[in-house]
């Protein structure tokens, strides 16, 4: 089992200031991604795609792991209904590419508001275990959730 450590726990490194998982935390300059929602404003079937610059190389090196994770908030309040699945991990890349991916619309469609797109970065331990015999160590160091960056679009 995984500890996720959350970025509250490097509230002491310079930066600017993000918001993510409702709260305000500092994020390293270097590791902020500055993503981007197109289009900005758009209706409720409209196709929202997410771009950002990767700050780090994605993938599996040895035992660290690093990905991006997307969450996309509803507006408040708003039903159910209107929070979408959650976009597939960016789990390849290169630091310095551009990643392009597109917003799953909740089935309804989306709900008129402000929504949050919020990218974290996950990095922690690589424990690939052997198909057959017995399990290989792992090693034994806490995942990072990082909030690096977060941007908003609005549906009317």
């Amino acid at each position: 089992m995984a500890l996720i450590v959350t970025a509250a726990a490097s509230a002491a490194a310079s930066g600017a200031t993000e918001r993510g998982a409702g709260a305000r935390v500092t994020v390293p300059a270097g590791e902020r991604v500055h993503p981007r929602v197109t289009p900005p404003v758009g209706g409720v079937r409209s196709r929202f795609a997410l771009t950002f610059t990767a700050r780090t190389n994605l993938g599996h090196v040895g035992v660290f792991m690093a990905d991006y994770r997307i969450a996309v908030s509803p507006p408040r309040p708003s039903r159910p209904s209107c929070g979408a699945a959650l976009p597939a991990a960016v789990t390849t890349g290169s630091k310095g590419a551009r990643e392009h991916l597109m917003l799953p619309r909740p089935p309804g469609g989306w709900c008129r508001g402000r929504y949050t797109v919020t990218v974290f970065l996950e990095r922690g331990p690589y424990c690939q275990q052997p198909a057959n015999g017995p399990p290989s160590p792992c090693p034994e160091f806490a995942t990072q959730e990082l909030p690096v960056g977060s941007t908003d679009f609005t549906v009317r």
